[in-house]
């Protein structure tokens, strides 16, 4: 990527940021209006991920433990992890839920998509109860 790149993306891609949530602890909120459709993360590239149960955590240190339940998304009774842990996370990772989400994650192609118009200064939130292991 030249600087000219770059400048594009910080320009006209860059759309959030982390801050207080109104939701709970930090969430993502948005710096600008983003369209419906918009993939309001359009650095973040698609990882493999994998489904563990709680007796497979139990090797590790009980604070690791309550960071990967903090972060990711429990399908079933398997919590969903990044092959990365993590070391891996992005801006995304922030995103609280809400059963009125205004982003959404796809199974396939571009992994976020906004449902609606978010105006800057609004949260960006997804719907954790909807994930299927399918998405993942």
């Amino acid at each position: 990527m030249n600087k000219k790149q770059l400048w594009k993306i910080l320009k006209k891609q860059t759309y959030c940021q982390i801050k207080r949530s109104k939701i709970h602890g930090v969430g993502v909120i948005a710096i600008r209006n983003i369209s419906k459709g918009v993939n309001p993360f359009p650095g973040v590239h698609r990882v493999k991920w994998h489904g563990l149960e709680k007796r497979e955590l139990a090797h590790l240190p009980p604070k690791i433990v309550k960071l990967l339940y903090g972060f990711f998304a429990i399908q079933g009774k398997k919590l969903w992890i990044p092959e990365s842990g993590l070391t891996g996370m992005d801006m995304s990772f922030y995103m609280n839920t809400s059963k009125k989400p205004n982003v959404r994650i796809l199974g396939d192609g571009d992994k976020f998509r906004t449902m609606r118009k978010i105006k800057a200064g609004e949260e960006l939130t997804v719907d954790y109860d909807t994930f299927s292991e399918r998405e993942f």
